[in-house]
Formats: C-alpha cells, structure tokens, sequence
C-alpha cells in the first residue's frame, strides 16, 4: 500500500478504539438522568448531617433504690446519668440518715443522763440506807458491848500539914451484855493546884495511856474488880493558893477488848474534899480538912470519859 493509504487505516483504528473507549465509560442514560437531577436537586438544597438515632433504654429518673438495670444499660450516657441520679440519691439518703441518726444519738444521750441520774440516786439512796446500817450496827454493838466504869469510895483518911494518908477503894464494873477481855486497870492520887485541875488530870490519864500493860484479867457482865489501895501523897507548898486552897484528885483508868476486839477505855476523875454549903462544890481547905473524919470527905466524879 502507499503512504496515503497507510495513514488512512491508521486514522480509522485510532478512531475506532477511542469510539469503544467511550462506550465503556458512559453511564446509562437513566443514570445519567438521576445523577444530573441529583446535582441540581443538592444544588439547590444543601445535605443536612444528622445524629443517630438514640437506641432506646430502660433508664428511669427514679428508678428502684434495689434496681440494677441501669447499670446495665447499654448506652453509656444513659448509665452516667443513671449513676449520676444513684450518687445524689445516696447523698439525699445519707444526709436522712445522719440526721436520724443524729436525732437518736441526741435521744440516748438524754436516756443515758436520765440512767446516771437515777444510777447516782440509787448510790444516794444506798450510802444513806448503809449509814442507817452502820449506826444501827453500831447502836446495836454498843448495847450489847461490854462497858466498864469505876466508883470510888474513901475508907480512911489523915491530913497532917503536908502529908495526906488516904486508904480507898475503887471497883470496876462490867455494866455491858458481853465479856470485856485483857483488862487492865490503874488508879493515881495527887494533888494540883486549883487553876491546874483539868491538865493535871489530863497529864495524868496520859500518862497511864502510855505505860499501860497489857490486861489478863476478865470481866463478864455485871461482875466487879474490887482494889483495896492506899496512898501517902505530899501536898507541895506551890499547890497551896492565896486561900490556902487545893485540890485532892484520884484518877481511874481502865483499859479492855470488847466482844468485837476492839480496844476500848474509860477515864474518869474523882475529886476529894469537903462541900462547900450552898455551892455545890468541894474544897480542900487547909483549915477545913485538918481533923476531919472519913464521914465528913464527899467525893465527885467531875471527869469521865470514853475512849475507843
């Protein structure tokens, strides 16, 4: 073939082949219909994106205080909102709690003030009836206990200027219901001056209180010690006063256990002389007791005291 004729074919099947090309990449006609509506349709009405659908749930705003659902649920904002509305109504529940709570611990404070109350009136109540107890018991030991006591009597006496010889007796009786134990006895006679009765006496007693011994002997009620005892006492010309004054004293202690071993005591103080008419009193004149008789002496007990 000549040139001409060879570019005429060639022309011919590039022709061809782009004419199949473009059979192959049309769309079909309807297509290229709704296509060229759809893009005057969007041309003229923009696309408006929009959420999903929300799936639905069991969710309630007060649902059961016991139910778990929603915390089952599978939609994770409706699960926080459902904790969220669980934490305020166990705050809500909370705070009702601590107020009853509040409210019974206020109650049984008052309970437990009224409780001590009545618990310190028992206590009250209690001393008060142990004291009546004890003084009862004591009222009753003591009427029962055994109690010893002295009497004095002067059997011969002689005054000559500055020498007094006296001869007395003294018993001790058991007046108590029981037994009195280890008793021990001791008497003195002296003379003092007349403004120093009452520390001599006490001098005296004292004395006896701490060189006292230890007492063997008994007494069961009612029974007696009798001492028979004399003395030879020099008066002082010191205890002499202006009126030519003194006084003749004898002092008695005794000394025992009662029946609930207890140590027990009495002293007492005798005072020897002469009355004084009107007085009712005893003097020990010089003038006065220089011959007088034993009828004439009196004595008074004008100190006793118990000791226990």
């Amino acid at each position: 073939m000549r040139d001409g004729q060879w570019r005429i074919a060639i022309l011919a099947i590039g022709w061809l082949a782009l004419t199949a090309a473009e059979k192959v990449t049309e769309p079909p006609a309807n297509e290229t219909q709704t296509a060229a509506g759809g893009q005057q349709q969007h041309a003229a009405n923009p696309i408006v994106l929009s959420a999903p659908p929300v799936p639905k749930s069991t969710y309630r705003p007060y649902p059961n205080r016991y139910d778990e659902a929603c915390y089952t649920a599978k939609d994770h904002d409706s699960a926080d909102l459902c904790a969220q509305w669980r934490a305020a109504l166990s705050g809500e529940k909370a705070a009702e709690e601590a107020h009853r709570a509040t409210f019974w611990s206020i109650f049984a404070s008052w309970i437990n003030l009224l409780a001590v109350a009545g618990l310190l009136g028992t206590i009250w109540q209690t001393q008060r009836a142990l004291t009546e107890a004890r003084l009862t018991n004591k009222h009753t030991s003591e009427g029962q206990r055994a109690w010893v006591s002295s009497t004095v009597s002067i059997d011969r006496f002689t005054f000559d200027g500055d020498k007094v010889a006296i001869e007395y007796t003294c018993i001790f009786t058991n007046s108590g219901d029981t037994v009195a134990r280890e008793v021990y006895v001791e008497t003195r006679c002296f003379t003092a001056q007349t403004r120093a009765e009452a520390s001599e006496i006490a001098r005296i007693h004292r004395h006896i209180r701490d060189r006292r011994k230890p007492g063997r002997d008994a007494l069961i009620p009612k029974e007696s010690l009798t001492y028979l005892l004399a003395e030879n006492v020099t008066v002082h010309s010191h205890h002499w006063d202006e009126r030519g004054n003194i006084v003749l004293l004898i002092v008695t202690s005794v000394f025992y256990k009662t029946n609930l071993g207890e140590d027990a005591a009495t002293e007492q103080s005798y005072t020897i002389g002469r009355t004084i008419s009107g007085a009712g009193n005893i003097r020990f004149l010089r003038q006065d007791m220089e011959g007088c008789e034993v009828d004439d002496l009196a004595v008074m007990s004008h100190r006793s005291g118990e000791v226990t």
